[in-house]
């Protein structure tokens, strides 16, 4: 295997690990965290939020604090690299919620598209673009 192979699989592995992340980071109500896995100045388009990535994540994380569970899994179907620093990842997640208190408990399920460009500096891989589409939110 040539080291142009063996890099590439483990930036492939390093972007999944990414989205993982970003998984435990809604999981955790850790605002933090999702921070970091943006680079300074990434942009988001998530819903009706066009914006920067900061703004998004200072705008959801009181959200995320509100809930009693965010349970989220994605799936990165495919990881094109257009460069060795930069490379465009399209997938899909599945995100159960649930809020309020118990006698008005409410539970969801949402399926969201991600098409994300991420970007490697200094051997770190990062969210530089996000465009996230809700394809359905069903109550539970």
């Amino acid at each position: 295997m040539t080291d142009v192979s063996v890099t590439s699989l483990l930036d492939r592995d390093a972007i999944r690990g990414l989205m993982d992340r970003y998984c435990l980071a809604l999981f955790a109500a850790d605002a933090r965290l999702l921070h970091a896995l943006y680079w300074p100045g990434a942009h988001e388009e998530h819903g009706d939020y066009r914006g920067t990535a900061e703004g998004f994540v200072e705008q959801l994380a009181p959200i995320l604090r509100q809930r009693i569970s965010t349970v989220a899994c994605l799936a990165y179907r495919t990881i094109d690299f257009v460069s060795s620093t930069e490379a465009e990842a399209h997938g899909f997640g599945h995100i159960t919620v649930v809020s309020g208190p118990s006698e008005a408990r409410t539970s969801a399920l949402l399926a969201t598209r991600y098409d994300d460009l991420v970007e490697k500096r200094d051997g770190e891989w990062r969210i530089r673009q996000r465009t996230a589409s809700l394809i359905f939110k069903r109550e539970l």
